[in-house]
């Protein structure tokens, strides 16, 4: 994991606002976390990883986190064995929501129960991701330049979630296009009334069929200008199937 200078200041702002915390609410603070501690007992705290700000150096920092990482992994495989993985969960979350903590420490606190390993998160705000969509959870003090920090991970969120996402891009034929294409659909569905079953059957509509139905009004009905429609009405019809698969 590497961090870059802005997720170290907001790793920093974080660490002191959990201080802050701590300090403000001494007494239930530490009872309600020990308590939490205490439901759930973990191995991992007979060696504790410690605070992020003991060890300035990257390559420790790294080490504990990628430890507290598969600690914390093995840890909720076991509990989600016993049944008690859920439960788990809710209690943090109350806890979160008790101290007024943005859901982006979930896992810091987890960590901190797991492994007591207190790293606070590098961000000031939650990716929410379910259903295609990446949502954002902003906290009272979260920032435009907090939200231009995530960005990148939240296009990679974006391109996970849908990876076959179709762009739409605004111009001026945009409507225009979309009603050629669904006319156009319509047009060859249509049976011509100037032929039986069997002769519908045997006919296939011709784009330059097509072309004459679509743009009737014209005044401008050369051959010229109708096989330049019809290199067209082909884009249209091509960008319009590739939106819709």
């Amino acid at each position: 994991m590497k961090i870059t200078i802005k997720e170290f200041r907001t790793l920093i702002k974080n660490g002191y606002k959990y201080e802050l915390n701590f300090w403000n609410n001494n007494i239930s603070f530490l009872d309600d976390l020990k308590d939490i501690c205490d439901k759930y007992p973990s191995n991992y705290r007979k060696n504790p990883l410690g605070l992020f700000w003991e060890d300035w150096d990257y390559k420790i920092i790294n080490s504990k986190i990628e430890i507290a990482t598969s600690q914390r992994e093995i840890f909720l495989k076991l509990l989600k064995e016993k049944g008690e993985d859920l439960n788990f969960h809710k209690d943090i979350e109350f806890f979160l929501e008790k101290y007024d903590l943005g859901h982006e420490w979930l896992i810091p606190i987890m960590d901190q129960v797991i492994s007591m390993w207190q790293f606070p998160p590098i961000h000031n705000l939650h990716i929410q991701k379910s259903n295609k969509r990446v949502s954002l959870v902003l906290n009272p003090d979260t920032s435009l330049s907090d939200i231009k920090e995530v960005w990148e991970e939240i296009k990679k969120e974006q391109k996970k979630l849908w990876p076959n996402f179709k762009k739409i891009n605004f111009s001026n034929k945009l409507y225009p296009n979309l009603f050629i294409a669904i006319e156009d659909r319509d047009i060859k569905e249509t049976k011509d009334e100037n032929f039986d079953e069997s002769e519908q059957k045997n006919y296939k509509n011709k784009d330059l069929d097509s072309v004459g139905k679509l743009w009737e009004n014209e005044e401008d009905m050369s051959q010229e200008t109708d096989i330049k429609r019809m290199e067209n009405l082909r884009q249209i019809r091509k960008r319009f199937k590739d939106k819709l698969s």
